[in-house]
């Protein structure tokens, strides 16, 4: 998985590129390289490992913004949506809930599911909550939906950006 973006510390912006291969997190701050860090999952949570340094993370993506809790301050990354560029191409416009899915806003487990295929769900309902290092994020249906499938079931991990609803046409 590789993004670049921009990253906010209070009123300045630093650029940021990364790649995580393997487990293993390589990128640039400000265009000079950091170190290497190993990305593990643990306790239901991320960490980042580097030698004996072991600092816990959490992830949320919301759209091409994504907030990352690290050493106890929140920091915000914005993320280019490659998604919106081609559509801005090929002259689509994209409106926010259009996909026929909703994916993980943050890698955690999924404690409730309160859906199943065939259910039709309000605008706001809840599909999926997800928690990581005991904060819960509810998972909300983007618009009237009829679920097609649900793909995790309580106690699974599963990573940000993975599908965890999809929805009938």
């Amino acid at each position: 998985m590789n993004f670049t973006g921009t990253f906010r510390e209070g009123d300045r912006e630093h650029s940021v590129s990364a790649a995580l291969k393997d487990g293993v997190l390589r990128g640039t701050h400000d265009g000079v390289p950091f170190p290497e860090l190993r990305v593990e999952r643990r306790d239901g949570g991320l960490v980042l490992v580097r030698g004996r340094a072991i600092d816990r993370v959490l992830v949320a993506r919301d759209g091409s913004r994504v907030l990352v809790h690290f050493k106890g301050r929140v920091h915000e990354l914005s993320l280019p949506d490659a998604d919106d560029r081609r559509r801005e191409k090929a002259g689509k416009r994209h409106h926010a809930g259009d996909e026929p899915f909703v994916a993980s806003p943050m890698t955690g487990t999924v404690v409730q599911v309160p859906v199943k295929a065939g259910d039709a769900v309000a605008a706001g309902g809840t599909l999926v909550v997800v928690e990581a290092m005991k904060m819960q994020f509810v998972v909300r249906a983007p618009r009237d939906v009829v679920v097609k499938a649900v793909k995790f079931s309580p106690g699974q991990p599963v990573d940000i950006g993975a599908v965890l609803v999809e929805f009938a046409e």
